[in-house]
This record gives structure tokens, C-alpha cells and sequence, in this order.
């Protein structure tokens, strides 16, 4: 096994070596572990870490959600190296967090319900408020969000069953509603088209909508044969779709059709296993990082296609 902790160190090595899983779909992927990290360089464990945000192929946010902040590392050549902690009274549970085109870092607030845009450095810049809404503005409850290639925010209102889009600044740009038949909509994705992908956990399937369409539609069939609860969906740089499946500890992935193309993984507490996930990020080329949550890690895996 490859257990790595990370005590007193400011640099993690990956050293990828156990076969995580193959592909079952058209394309023979495989799922390689790497490594897994379980504190920061002082040797402060993660706890509940909820959110795991990647960029450029270069930089790694987590969000250690039981401790309240956010880590940061710069990754190259397969090294992680720690750049810093934000920790901040207003972002007090982070979950879901994104990274921008200036590589400021944008975190979901799990009970203030509420999304903070941070800089680079850890600096705090604002709490994103939309502006020049249809509807009052205040009503809009996130219960997440995707940044796309021009920073244009996607956030899942579940307030009102739509996705919200907005522009860096915060200003409307349109909504898009929820499907007629729907359970509950977890998790939001887009692609660098522009598409927008919807898992919904009940269902076990992905919603998607075209970047003018107004509503959601049904892209997958119903996931339940591979999946228990699918509650959280990222997008690679070849625009295929990475599902998490909260419960079961399983990856599947997924084309822009919809059409399966991949399984990995099961429910432990072993290297390579997961114990109620929540995000994962793809990082090119080929890097996937996964927020494993009650086993108070972050998973590194290498995508060998």
C-alpha cells in the first residue's frame, strides 16, 4: 500500500503503483492509485474534507470541511507541494470548491449556504451576490455550483429549482429549470462547450441542456444498476463525465452521450477505496483527485487511458 501522511513535510511525492480498477465501456481506461493525503505539513489530520477544486494541471484546493479551511498545493510532476491554509470567519464549513481562470478559488459555505470568492494568496474577496435577478435575488439558496472556461458561475438554487447563471461579476445572465420529472439535483457540472450537466441522486441519472436551452432534459438512462446514490459529477478536459456515488464508494464515467463508459472502485477503507465521497476533480493530464470523505482523506488516482 501507498499510505502517505504528511507530517512536517511541505512535499508529497507521487508514486502511483496499485491498479484502482479498469474500464468496463468502449474505451480501455484504467484507474491507477497514487497516493493519499491525510494532513497538512504540520501534521494537522483532514477531517471530513467535503471538497477537492483542481486547475491547469497545476493547482489543488481542499476543502478540509470538519476543520473549517481551505488547503492549497501547487502540483507539478507528479508532486504536491502545500502553498497554504485560508481559514476565514466567513466561510466557515467549506464543501464544493472551484478555481477560476485567475486561479482564485471560489467555496461553497454548507450552512451558510452561501458561495466566497478568495485569492490565490487566501485573501477574502467577496461573497458572490447576484445581481439584476428576475426574482429577489435573496431567495436563491446555492446548493452548488461549476465555473466554466469565462468564469460565468452555474450555481444549483434549490430554492427554486433552477440553475442560476451569472457572470463573474455577479450579474444575471439566465436561469435554466429543472426538468418536469426530477427527484433531487445534488450536484451541477459544464463543459468547455458550454453544456451543463445535473446529477440527480433519487433518479441515479444525469439532466443535461445545450448553453441556450432553457430547461434541463434526461441525457443518461437510470444509473441504479451501477450506482446506489450518485451525488456528485465533474467534467474531464476530453468533456467525459465523472459521477460519485456518495454511497456505494463507486466512479463511473460517462461520454456526452450519457452512454456508460467506465466503473471504479468500491465502498472501504483501504487505499483505492472510498467511504462517502463527495467531489472529485480532474486535472490534465490525467490526474484525478478525490474529496474521500469519511475515511478523512483526499485520494490521488492516475488516468491511464
Amino acid at each position: 500500500m501507498n499510505r502517505i501522511l504528511v507530517p512536517c513535510m511541505a512535499v508529497m511525492v507521487l508514486c502511483a503503483h496499485l491498479l484502482a480498477g479498469t474500464a468496463s465501456g468502449a474505451e480501455a481506461m484504467k484507474l491507477v492509485y497514487a497516493a493519499s493525503l491525510y494532513a497538512d505539513e504540520k501534521g494537522v489530520g483532514l477531517s471530513r474534507p467535503d471538497g477537492a477544486g483542481c486547475a491547469g494541471g497545476t493547482i489543488l484546493v481542499v476543502a478540509d470541511t470538519g476543520n473549517g479551511r481551505l488547503l492549497s498545493y501547487a502540483y507539478q510532476q507528479s508532486m504536491l507541494r502545500f502553498t497554504g491554509e485560508v481559514k476565514l470567519p466567513e466561510l466557515t464549513a467549506p464543501s464544493k470548491v472551484q478555481i477560476n481562470s485567475k486561479g482564485e478559488i471560489l467555496a461553497l459555505d454548507e450552512k451558510q449556504r452561501r458561495i466566497v470568492r478568495v485569492s490565490r494568496e487566501g485573501a477574502l474577496l467577496g461573497i458572490v451576490a447576484a445581481t439584476g435577478m428576475p426574482v429577489n435575488a435573496a431567495s436563491m439558496t446555492p446548493r452548488s455550483f461549476a465555473v466554466d472556461a469565462g468564469d460565468r458561475l452555474y450555481v444549483l438554487d434549490i430554492a427554486a429549482d433552477r440553475i442560476v447563471v451569472l457572470e463573474p461579476s455577479g450579474a444575471f445572465v439566465r436561469a435554466i429549470a429543472y426538468p418536469a420529472d426530477h427527484g433531487f439535483l445534488s450536484d451541477v457540472a459544464v463543459d468547455s462547450s458550454g453544456t451543463v450537466y445535473a446529477i440527480d441522486p433519487v433518479q441515479a441519472r444525469v439532466f443535461s441542456a445545450a448553453p441556450a436551452a432553457p430547461a434541463l432534459t434526461p441525457l443518461s438512462p437510470p444509473l441504479r444498476e451501477h450506482v446506489r446514490f450518485p451525488a456528485s459529477i465533474t467534467v474531464d478536459e476530453k468533456d467525459w463525465l465523472w459521477v460519485v456515488d456518495r454511497n456505494g464508494g463507486i466512479l463511473v464515467v460517462l461520454d456526452r452521450s450519457g452512454s456508460l463508459q467506465a466503473k471504479y472502485l468500491d465502498h472501504g477503507w483501504r487505499e483505492g477505496q472510498l467511504r462517502y465521497p463527495s467531489q472529485a476533480c480532474v486535472a490534465a493530464p490525467g490526474t484525478l483527485f478525490v474529496a474521500d470523505r469519511e475515511n478523512h482523506r483526499v485520494q490521488v488516482f492516475t488516468v491511464v487511458r
